[in-house]
């Protein structure tokens, strides 16, 4: 198998239509900095031993769920930074669509409800 283009670790994979696709997850760019979690989505072309780089998530998460249903991947849940240069994280609510006919991005209008003990 060859190489992803991205680094990524403890993402979600799942086969669809033949490829192999791979979302969101952790990357630590070397063991002196910290891990952070990716929007990095890509998928492998298994006839052509080539990974595709897609359009990335709406916001970088792990540990997130996903549901497939036809053509369409629903992500939810799951942690990311509160900002980009922030090391903090908080829960993500959101509930993004990848459209694997055209592999684009959309966001369900309404959120996960928050937790609570």
């Amino acid at each position: 198998m060859p190489s992803m283009n991205n680094k990524q670790a403890f993402m979600h994979t799942f086969s669809y239509n033949g490829n192999l696709y791979s979302i969101g997850g952790f990357v630590r760019p070397d063991i002196s900095k910290p891990e952070y979690f990716t929007d990095n989505v890509e998928y492998l072309e298994y006839g052509k031993q080539k990974w595709i780089v897609l359009q990335k998530l709406p916001k970088a998460r792990g540990l997130f769920n996903f549901a497939l249903t036809e053509n369409l991947c629903f992500i939810f849940g799951g942690v990311s930074k509160v900002s980009p240069t922030s090391t903090q994280i908080e829960e993500n609510r959101n509930i993004d669509i990848l459209n694997l006919t055209n592999n684009t991005w959309s966001s369900y209008a309404n959120k996960l409800p928050l937790y609570k003990d």
